[in-house]
């Protein structure tokens, strides 16, 4: 998988307090040496096509926890979109977009780009 190169790399410590947040908001049980932290959501979401997912009401600046790399960047939703779509199909992504509210939550599988939404509008 290439390198994500849209946007500021947050430090170690802010992916730490980022990732504790979403746990914490988002999930239950849930372990990063045995699951992804889509499987283990304990909120509704919405599953759609990631470009049926990609036109909904985002906004423009958000976060990105890359969870395979480990990593988390500030950026723009319409980057994000935009690694997305350059991926070749054997790279594999597990992607989680939300702001500094954690009041909604949008996540990005390897599965066929299956999209799960939680707290935004169409």
């Amino acid at each position: 998988m290439f390198e994500y190169q849209y946007g500021i790399r947050l430090s170690d410590g802010q992916l730490s307090q980022f990732r504790r947040k979403l746990i914490q908001i988002f999930a239950q049980e849930y372990d990063i040496k045995s699951n992804r932290l889509w499987n283990c959501l304990r909120v509704k979401a919405k599953c759609l096509d990631f470009e049926e997912a990609s036109k909904l009401a985002v906004p423009v600046s958000v976060l990105l926890y890359l969870e395979r790399q480990n990593e988390v960047y500030r950026t723009r939703f319409k980057d994000v979109c935009k690694y997305v779509e350059e991926l070749e199909p054997w790279e594999y992504i597990d992607a989680y977009v939300f702001d500094d509210t954690f009041s909604w939550l949008f996540v990005i599988t390897h599965e066929e780009l299956k999209c799960l939404v939680v707290g935004l509008q169409e």
